[in-house]
């Protein structure tokens, strides 16, 4: 698909359907179900495997189990708890920014105009969004991508990217890099193979109508074989201002 659009070939995706007995039918794929498709691929493919466990032993074995969820990803859902005093939360891997002299300030030399921001972000080296606020943020961290469901429970979304190294991430308060600083609090650290990803980043609105409060927030990594390329011109919002 991406060279037919580099050509300049239009394309038009169709899905193929039925609800038996009636005849199959054909209609354009809609966007959302293409956006959502890995996903789908991924809930198809763990019920084969559970069936499968079903039909051979009568059920799903624990150690089984462990290892679907492990080949799905997508499963697996780290929480954490984080307090914000900028407006901000940054990403990075310290292997990747191993050059970057400890204790000089990185936010106001490469991080603090658009342009700037947006490049590194492009780049992938170290990304970031803006919250929009300070406050407190409950961050749940998975792999693959969000289904339609939590795409619609959590319709302020964007996508990052990021060149994972040295096998994890660190995040943290945007202000963190006034002073550079790669010895994170170990909850502040999570585990990824290293290689590229692709980041969904979606939220909404927390109840009381109000951003950082208590902010609920789902990031998933899905590992692709290049940087993705990004249109960012600045700082992406993780908010909206209605």
């Amino acid at each position: 698909m991406q060279e037919f659009d580099k050509a300049g070939i239009e394309t038009e995706l169709f899905e193929e359907y039925r609800y038996a007995p009636a005849p199959w039918q054909i209609e354009p794929m809609n966007r959302k179900y293409l956006k959502n498709m890995p996903q789908r691929y991924c809930e198809i493919r763990r019920q084969v495997l559970e069936d499968i466990e079903r039909e051979t032993v009568g059920y799903i074995n624990p150690g089984a189990k462990t290892i679907i969820d492990k080949g799905m990803g997508s499963s697996s859902n780290n929480k954490v708890h984080l307090d914000i005093d900028g407006m901000g939360i940054v990403f990075y891997s310290a292997e990747t920014m191993k050059d970057v002299i400890p204790n000089t300030d990185f936010l106001s030399s490469e991080f603090t105009s658009p342009q700037q921001i947006a490049n590194h972000i492009k780049k992938g080296d170290i990304t970031a969004f803006c919250t929009g606020s300070s406050g407190s943020f409950d961050i749940h961290f998975f792999e693959g991508y969000p289904s339609v469901d939590i795409l619609e429970k959590f319709p302020v979304s964007i996508r990052l990217a990021l060149d994972v190294q040295g096998g994890s991430v660190q995040f943290c308060d945007l202000f963190w890099l006034s002073k550079w600083n790669t010895d994170f609090p170990q909850n502040q650290i999570i585990e990824l193979p290293d290689g590229y990803y692709e980041m969904t980043v979606c939220t909404c609105l927390p109840e009381s109508g109000c951003w950082g409060d208590e902010q609920t927030i789902y990031i998933y990594f899905s590992k692709v074989d290049k940087i993705p390329e990004l249109t960012w011109t600045g700082v992406p919002y993780l908010f909206t201002e209605e």
